[in-house]
C-alpha cells in the first residue's frame, strides 16, 4: 500500500517530549538520521567522575552525504495470537543496586496493542553507502541492565558503553565476524569504548550480572530501524528499487519481503511473528 508522503515523515521535525520517567526527550528526525538526548547536554566528557551520571545519548547512524529525496519504508511488526509469558529473574548479586524484586527480562516485549518491540528492520540489498564514523553509538548499565536493548551505530564508528551503575561490570560480546570483546568495566570506569568494523548483530552480556542482555546492531548502510514499544518502525529517504527487507528479533528469528520502493511515496510494510 502506497500514500502521498506525509510531511513529517519525508522532512526534517524537531520536537521536544517528556518520557514516562519525566525526563525531557529531545528528537529530530532528518532523511537518514535520528538523534535523541535523555536529559543533560549530551557532553560526556564534562561528567564529573564518581558522582554524574553520564548522559545517555541516543543516536542512528547516518551517510557522511545524506541524501533528502528517495521513499519512504514504514511499518508494525504484531505478534499473531496470546503473547508469551514473560520470563522473570531474581537479582542475586549486587542488590543494592540491582534490587531484590522479581524482574522481566526483556527479550519480548509486547504491547497492548500486540506490537513487538526490539524488531530490527534493514534493507538487505541496500546500495553502499559511506558512513558517518564521528556519530557514535551508545549503551548505558543502569540498573544492571542494558539501556537501550537493542543498539545500532555504523561499521568503523566508536561503541561506547556507559557504567552508570557504580559497581563492577564486564563487556563481553559475542561476536562472530567482529572480533570479540571481553573487558572488565570497573565502577571508576564510565565509558569503555570498541570500534566494530564488519556489519553484523550480535549479543554483549555481563558476566557478572548473568540476566544483563543487549544486542549491538552494526550498520554497513542507514536503512535500518529498531521498532519501537508498538511495534512500529519508519525509514525515510531510501532509494527508489526493489529490495528485500528483513525482520529479525532476537527470540522470534528472522522473516524477509519484497518490497518496491518509489521515490517520493509511503511504502507500508507490516508483517507479524508468532510462536
Amino acid at each position: 500500500m502506497e500514500d502521498e508522503p506525509r510531511r513529517d515523515r519525508m522532512n526534517g521535525v524537531n520536537s521536544t517530549v517528556k518520557d514516562e520517567g519525566g525526563r525531557v526527550i529531545r528528537w529530530m528526525v532528518v532523511c537518514g538520521i535520528v538523534v535523541m538526548g535523555c536529559g543533560g547536554s549530551g557532553n560526556d566528557e564534562n561528567a564529573e567522575p564518581g558522582t554524574a551520571d553520564v548522559p545517555l545519548e541516543i543516536t542512528m547512524p547516518v551517510a557522511l552525504n545524506p541524501t533528502t529525496t528517495g521513499g519512504t519504508i514504514q511499518g508494525a511488526v504484531l505478534f499473531d495470537g496470546s503473547p508469551p509469558p514473560v520470563k522473570t529473574f531474581d537479582p542475586n548479586k549486587d542488590t543494592e543496586v540491582c534490587g531484590t524484586s522479581e524482574r522481566g527480562t526483556e527479550d519480548v516485549l509486547i504491547g497492548a496493542n500486540s506490537g513487538i518491540k526490539n524488531v530490527v528492520v534493514s534493507v538487505t540489498n541496500a546500495p553502499i553507502t559511506e558512513m558517518d564514523v564521528s556519530v557514535k553509538g551508545m549503551a548505558d548499565q543502569k540498573g544492571c541492565m542494558f539501556t537501550p536493548r537493542v543498539v545500532q551505530v555504523a561499521a568503523g564508528a566508536p561503541m561506547v558503553f556507559l557504567n552508570n551503575d557504580r559497581i563492577f561490570h564486564n563487556i563481553h560480546t559475542r561476536a562472530t565476524v567482529n572480533p570479540p570483546v571481553n573487558k572488565a568495566q570497573p565502577k571508576f570506569m564510565k565509558r569503555l569504548v570498541a570500534t566494530f568494523s564488519e556489519p553484523e548483530i550480535f549479543e554483549v552480556v555481563c558476566d557478572v550480572h548473568s540476566w544483563m542482555k543487549g544486542w549491538i546492531v552494526v550498520q554497513e548502510h542507514p536503512y535500518f530501524a529498531v521498532t519501537d514499544e508498538n511495534g512500529q518502525f519508519t525509514m525515510p529517504c531510501i532509494p527508489a528499487g526493489i529490495y528485500t527487507l528483513r525482520y529479525w528479533h532476537e527470540t522470534f528469528g528472522e522473516q524477509t519481503t519484497e518490497v518496491t520502493v518509489t521515490d517520493q511515496k509511503i511504502l507500508t510494510a507490516d508483517i507479524s511473528f508468532s510462536e
